[in-house]
């Protein structure tokens, strides 16, 4: 069986990084069921943005620091949580590549 150390010295993390980069822009482009589901996930983010912001306006005028405080600390794990998910995204697509190349390697020598 073809591991994936096997396949390190014929492709290496940079080989891996571009054929991710060329990928994701070939999946950047939305469709039309992309815009349907889309638009029923900001359809939810919006809701929630709104309730969010509801409840830090009912704050009293004396919590207005920490008010601030509440939003930057949303943003900031906004921000994280969406870079940890695009590094899970990154790494499983690059396993799925070298799954597919060790796939294919194996079935070759089966064949022969």
């Amino acid at each position: 069986m073809v591991t994936i150390k096997d396949l390190s010295s014929v492709i290496d993390n940079n080989v891996l990084q571009d054929l991710f980069i060329q990928r994701n822009e070939i999946i950047s482009n939305v469709s039309l069921e992309d815009k349907k589901n889309l638009k029923t996930l900001h359809d939810n983010q919006k809701q929630t943005l709104k309730q969010l912001t509801i409840s830090l306006d009912n704050l009293p005028n004396c919590f207005q620091e920490s008010k601030k405080q509440i939003v930057k600390c949303v943003e900031n794990h906004i921000e994280s949580s969406a870079e940890v998910s695009g590094y899970f995204d990154e790494k499983l697509y690059k396993s799925g590549v070298l799954d597919g190349i060790s796939l294919a390697i194996e079935s070759i020598k089966k064949d022969k």
